[in-house]
């Protein structure tokens, strides 16, 4: 998986990488920021789960704007978040659409 960020990096970015570099040693974590911006949204939440590094990076992108159509995901995302406190964080807004 970080190769293939670093791949993403280096053609969008034009930079120089390690591609054999197993840590987030070699990219400063405003440049971790963009890659994750261009990633899924499917993406962006595995890399939540990928390591202690990703996941405060991704979970500002997960979590930043909430969209729920229902009551039932609204109290599914309010658990979600309340398991982890660092989730909570990174909420700007929650929006319910409720019909």
């Amino acid at each position: 998986m970080v190769v293939d960020l670093q791949l993403l990096v280096l053609f969008k970015f034009g930079l120089k990488l390690d591609l054999f570099a197993h840590t987030m040693e070699g990219l400063p974590a405003e440049l971790w920021d963009m890659v994750i911006c261009l990633c899924s949204r499917r993406d962006q939440t595995a890399l939540c789960r990928v390591s202690r590094d990703f996941q405060p990076l991704a979970a500002r992108h997960v979590y930043g704007i909430i969209a729920l159509r229902s009551r039932s995901q609204a109290m599914k995302c309010c658990r979600s978040i309340a398991l982890r406190a660092s989730n909570s964080v990174a909420v700007h807004s929650i929006c319910i659409h409720s019909t």
